[in-house]
């Protein structure tokens, strides 16, 4: 068995990111010690994502905070005109929902990407993948208070890609997966 690389690190060592009352904190996975903080005041149901250095989080103020490991960009705020519901990054993306508009930026200049994408219900979790050769976007949503839905977009076209999993689950969290499959 090989052993993959973690991909959220700090100076090249993997690390795991907490988001609790203090703020977004940093432990070495090899000391369990904490390393670094970040003053992002997250609420209770806290929406985290990571890419390799970057972290990304929503604040007590609605806000989606990019925190960059590294040192070299530091903490920034993605400019959004409305409260942020969920929040995610990753293959040189950053992913914000508002109620049911997600829009796509550059999360190192917060450029937007395109016109934002419409999905039929609100949008509550994200997490950005790979399906086969495409990047694509993983939200969660509700349609009815006991059922939720995944439904997969193509982030090169902001269209779905394929049909909606209907699910009957209160999950509250979508994680990213890698795939070689050419279909979902």
């Amino acid at each position: 068995m090989t052993r993959r690389k973690p991909r959220t690190t700090r100076g090249g060592k993997p690390v795991a990111v907490i988001a609790d009352i203090d703020g977004v904190i940093v432990h070495d996975l090899a000391t369990g010690r904490k390393v670094d903080q970040a003053p992002i005041r997250v609420y209770a149901r806290a929406r985290m994502s990571a890419d390799g250095p970057v972290v990304a989080a929503i604040s007590r103020e609605g806000e989606a905070m990019l925190w960059d490991l590294s040192g070299k960009g530091g903490l920034r705020t993605l400019e959004e005109s409305e409260y942020v519901d969920a929040v995610a990054v990753g293959r040189g993306l950053a992913a914000t929902a508002s109620g049911d508009r997600i829009q796509l930026s550059d999360p190192a200049t917060g450029e937007r990407y395109g016109k934002p994408i419409t999905s039929p219900t609100e949008v509550d979790a994200m997490a950005i993948g790979q399906v086969g050769d495409r990047t694509i976007l993983f939200t969660r949503g509700r349609y009815q208070p006991e059922y939720g839905y995944v439904r997969l977009w193509d982030v090169a076209t902001g269209k779905p890609y394929g049909k909606a999993l209907a699910l009957r689950t209160t999950a509250m969290a979508l994680a990213r997966v890698k795939s070689t499959a050419s279909r979902w």
